[in-house]
């Protein structure tokens, strides 16, 4: 375990974060064909870009320079290991949740034509796999990256991101259907995002519930 360099543990998050990636460009595709086409600006996608904006900073700090160095909190290789399977494993849910979305995934709190109620893959399990898949995420990143200030600044913006996407910011919410896709909606009657993700559950859910079964 004390022979893992500090490089190695970067380069496990780099390919890790390639992974993700990756995983939404191929099954996110459709969307961003769609995207090209409709060529307006979702607010949404703003607002997911500038609460991020301090993490992919920090991250990028941390993974090319060594200007982060300060912060860093001397964690044992064995727990920072642990916490590079608990991002792969992050990792693997974000891609298996892309997988059964497909068309129905978007990142912004709107339904396009086509959309569908999903029940398959993760979502027989679990009643938000996407969030939950962020929230594994960041704390796989926090504890291999062992640095605070990353830590707080990428968690900080998953647990605001996921916290307003199922209602802590989006108002009153209410069950409805709408193109055939039920899901609950905030006060601006738009579905929750990430694909229908709250879309994708029968049933109108608690927002701090994020792995009750979704049936």
């Amino acid at each position: 375990m004390g022979n893992v360099t500090e490089p190695s543990f970067k380069t496990a998050i780099g390919l890790l974060l390639l992974m993700m990636g990756m995983g939404r460009q191929i099954y996110g595709r459709h969307w961003y064909r769609a995207r090209r086409k409709r060529r307006r600006r979702e607010t949404g996608l703003v607002f997911l870009n500038l609460i991020f904006l301090p993490g992919m900073v920090c991250l990028c700090l941390y993974l090319f320079t060594s200007r982060l160095d300060a912060f860093h909190v001397p964690l044992p290789g064995w727990l920072r290991l642990v916490g590079a399977v608990i991002f792969f494993a992050g990792d693997m849910l974000f891609v298996w949740t892309h997988r059964a979305l497909g068309r129905n995934w978007s990142p912004t709190l709107e339904i396009m034509e086509g959309h569908t109620l999903v029940t398959t893959g993760p979502y027989r399990y679990v009643r938000h796999p996407l969030y939950a898949a962020a929230l594994i995420i960041s704390l796989g990143l926090s504890l291999t990256a062992a640095n605070w200030l990353l830590a707080l600044t990428w968690t900080g913006a998953t647990a605001l991101l996921v916290a307003r996407r199922l209602g802590g910011g989006g108002g009153d919410a209410a069950r409805g259907v709408r193109g055939g896709v039920s899901g609950v909606y905030g006060a601006d009657g738009e579905v929750g995002a990430e694909g229908q993700e709250i879309g994708a559950c029968p049933r109108l859910s608690s927002p701090l519930v994020l792995f009750g079964a979704g049936t």
